[in-house]
């Protein structure tokens, strides 16, 4: 629910123009599917906890990131190293069930 509100936060609260608002929405997928395929491959290999734990204590601080940093370009950054490493937490907790 909340990443419905992440460009409205950018626009509003930081002043973003279309071309960082771009930027700060096309990072986060493009890191996502580096991070998850990362995570799929590690928990392939050897079904273990701590990448979901990893990915879950990301996406708590990326969203607390994003509510308090007010640099454009820090914000970009965050939002594709937290969400990039957030973005696997729903195929994890499967794979963890699974194993």
């Amino acid at each position: 629910m909340a990443g419905s509100y992440i460009a409205l936060l950018a626009v509003q609260k930081i002043g973003m123009s279309p071309l960082e608002l771009s930027a700060f929405l096309t990072m986060p997928a493009i890191t996502g599917i580096a991070g998850t395929t990362t995570f799929g491959h590690i928990q392939h290999r050897k079904p273990v906890v701590w990448p979901l734990l990893l990915s879950l204590f990301a996406k708590v601080v990326g969203l607390g990131a994003c509510a308090s940093i007010t640099q454009t370009w820090l914000l970009i950054l965050g939002a594709g190293v937290f969400f990039a490493l957030s973005a696997a937490s729903f195929a994890l907790s499967c794979a963890v069930a699974k194993a």
